[in-house]
């Protein structure tokens, strides 16, 4: 058996979407919970909505249906009639608002950073834990046309941590995982990323670090996990460029 050494330098920067790219929070009242104005609407209780909505959560995120169908049915179990359409409508508009506006709405600052990684001849792909309805915005979105390959969970039926996720993308860029990094902000994503193999794993802290969302173990144990922490996406180019070169054995 012979044995052949290989060295990588980064050639593709796979990106998480929410709390990396943009953040929805920046638009989010702080008081607002999508389950309780849901329930609100139809007259439902809101903590059995909201058990629901948790339990379905695998299957919203990994099956290509509407996501406002699943309100539907649940209205139609609980008062054995159709929910009325003009209600669903907005409802639809509730699910997923402020994800809209943070998706048509990337900071300069994060527009600038991924278009200079293009530019650099980067390969660049997104993964992204989310269903139907959060991400419907994206072909809208100033960023859409600097990404390569994008990988919904709800439209590749895998959701992050899972190594099949990584690997669907990895396979759309065509490019190793051990010269590809990988940027998010949760713990969970980046060991998943690191298992997967990625040659660099990047924690930004940009939106995270401020919207409250992760607490400070969840940020601590983020930046363990990762090879780098960033406070800013925009530290990203210069980090890629100084990348040293990475090495396998087969």
């Amino acid at each position: 058996m012979s044995t052949a050494k290989h060295s990588y330098k980064i050639q593709a920067i796979v990106f998480d979407l929410f709390h990396t790219l943009v953040d929805p929070e920046d638009y989010r009242p702080k008081d607002f919970r999508r389950t309780q104005k849901i329930a609100e609407l139809f007259n439902l209780d809101p903590r059995e909505f909201a058990k629901y909505w948790a339990e379905t959560l695998p299957e919203r995120c990994t099956k290509p249906r509407k996501t406002v169908e699943y309100v539907a049915d649940y209205v139609t179990k609980i008062t054995g009639k159709p929910a009325s359409r003009p209600v669903l409508a907005v409802a639809e508009l509730t699910l997923g608002r402020y994800q809209d506006l943070a998706i048509k709405n990337p900071s300069t600052s994060i527009r600038q950073t991924v278009a200079r990684l293009k530019y650099d001849f980067i390969e660049l792909g997104l993964l992204s834990n989310a269903d139907e309805r959060e991400v419907s915005a994206w072909p809208t979105s100033p960023l859409a046309s600097e990404i390569d390959a994008v990988c919904f969970s709800y439209d590749i039926g895998y959701m992050k941590p899972s190594k099949e996720a990584y690997s669907i993308v990895l396979d759309k860029l065509g490019v190793p995982a051990q010269s590809s990094a990988y940027v998010g902000d949760g713990p969970e994503e980046l060991q998943g990323a690191k298992d997967a193999g990625f040659g660099m794993v990047v924690f930004t802290r940009e939106h995270v670090g401020r919207n409250g969302i992760r607490t400070p173990e969840e940020i601590k144990r983020a930046s363990e996990i990762a090879d780098v922490t960033l406070d800013k996406l925009s530290e990203l180019p210069p980090l890629i460029e100084k990348a040293p070169v990475f090495s396998s054995v087969t």
